[in-house]
């Protein structure tokens, strides 16, 4: 009978975990998503500037390469910070992944069995992980 309780425990404790880690990624993920939306929004911005810019310069003949070299560069910046909000949703989702019991490639980022010695995908060595109990 205390065998039983104990896998209800673990099993309750499981669930608690399992639930607590998707709640945290929800949030995180939910976090990100809106500033990714706001910097693609930013980008969509520029563009009716940089048409401007370069008709006006069209127009005058003037053209002047450095005006459209810094919108452009600003609109540059703002998809590298895209680039990062998504290296950053990818990390949110691959943590929430570990922290279930997941276990992943170092080298190709293939899912991969908790006890794996080698990856089945890359064929590289995969590290043991040192195991740390709750």
């Amino acid at each position: 009978m205390a065998d039983l309780w104990q896998d209800v425990k673990k099993s309750v404790d499981k669930l608690a975990t399992t639930i607590n880690v998707k709640s945290k990624e929800v949030v995180q993920v939910s976090k990100v998503k809106k500033e990714i939306d706001e910097l693609r929004d930013k980008i969509i911005a520029h563009f009716p500037g940089l048409g401007e810019v370069t008709y006006n310069m069209y127009r005058e003949g003037n053209f002047d390469q450095g005006k459209i070299d810094e919108v452009c560069r600003e609109i540059a910046a703002l998809e590298e910070q895209v680039k990062q909000k998504e290296n950053e949703l990818k990390q949110i989702y691959r943590d929430s992944q570990e922290a279930r019991g997941k276990r992943f490639c170092p080298y190709c980022e293939l899912e991969i069995p908790v006890d794996a010695k080698f990856c089945s995908q890359c064929g590289k060595n995969v590290p043991d992980e040192e195991k740390t109990e709750n």
